[in-house]
């Protein structure tokens, strides 16, 4: 009888944890405390292992992301210590929009006061810090295009130095752009200028730029970083183009009217929590962060 009755309390309790009515955020088990606990929950529900009810689900999405996995988990974990006194709210879900660019009859012309801004300002999978970024891009007739990106952030971490290093775990800001509408060419710098630079269709279908240029040849980065603020701007003449999509890339592609996909990046580590930060242009629509994702890059077209 008391084995029966402890097998009646134990399928009580584990109910309670599927269906968790009446809970906070993050307090899976509904038992008035968000905790490690709650965090074990939402893995095992991760890994098919016990899988939550449907009100118990919308209190362990913590990031307000639509998917309960290990973000979730980490963010728990990291509220129970009090690395964070708060989780994620859900935002609507931003517009997909457009960036015009603006011609030029030569680079001495340009006056970037001038020039369009695209915010990097939807931040998301992880409650961290939102640096205030833009991106610019121009086009310079007979010659190529210049993207210009500013962070508003002091001492961006950068120890990286080499090429095809991964800048993308310092502070770094990235340009990813198909002008082609087919292949995208992904270029990633941090504030001393070290690159990762690749060309191909998709993220598991990618090329380094070495296969393309030489590196006396390589694309060009040109970081400066000022008290409180850096700036990374990118040089792509036709001609490095050319290098990876042929000569069926000109100037008399890029007339006005043409448009073709990209989108604008900042990544980094938060330095008080040590969650990186994930800043886009155009929202990334996938539940774990990934910037390779062309389905999301957003509309650019040319003035």
């Amino acid at each position: 009888m008391k084995r029966f009755f402890s097998i009646i309390l134990a399928l009580c309790l584990g109910l309670s944890v599927l269906c968790a009515s009446a809970a906070e955020k993050g307090d899976v088990n509904n038992d008035g405390i968000t905790d490690s606990l709650d965090a074990a929950y939402i893995l095992r529900h991760d890994a098919k292992l016990q899988l939550l009810g449907d009100q118990a689900l919308a209190v362990a999405d913590v990031n307000s992301d639509g998917a309960v996995d290990s973000l979730d988990s980490s963010l728990v974990l990291k509220y129970d210590v009090e690395l964070i006194d708060s989780f994620p709210t859900a935002t609507a879900k931003k517009q997909y929009g457009t960036y015009t660019v603006k011609t030029y009859n030569s680079a001495a012309e340009i006056d970037w006061d001038k020039v369009n801004m695209a915010p990097i300002d939807t931040y998301k999978w992880v409650n961290s810090v939102e640096f205030e970024a833009y991106a610019q891009l121009v086009y310079v007739k007979n010659w190529g295009f210049i993207c210009r990106m500013t962070c508003m952030e002091s001492d961006p971490p950068a120890q990286y130095t080499q090429f095809g290093d991964p800048v993308y775990l310092d502070s770094c800001m990235e340009f990813f752009a198909a002008f082609d509408n087919s292949n995208y060419i992904n270029i990633e710098s941090n504030s001393v200028g070290a690159m990762v630079c690749q060309y191909g269709p998709t993220k598991a279908n990618r090329r380094p730029a070495t296969d393309f240029l030489s590196m006396a040849d390589m694309i060009k980065t040109n970081p400066v970083v000022g008290e409180e603020v850096w700036t990374l701007t990118i040089e792509l003449p036709l001609t490095k183009l050319q290098a990876f999509y042929g000569k069926g890339i000109s100037d008399a592609t890029f007339v006005s009217g043409y448009s073709f996909k990209g989108n604008f990046y900042k990544i980094g580590k938060d330095p008080v929590t040590e969650l990186r930060h994930y800043g886009m242009w155009n929202e990334v629509g996938t539940s774990s962060p990934d910037f390779h994702q062309p389905n999301y890059f957003g509309n650019i077209v040319m003035e």
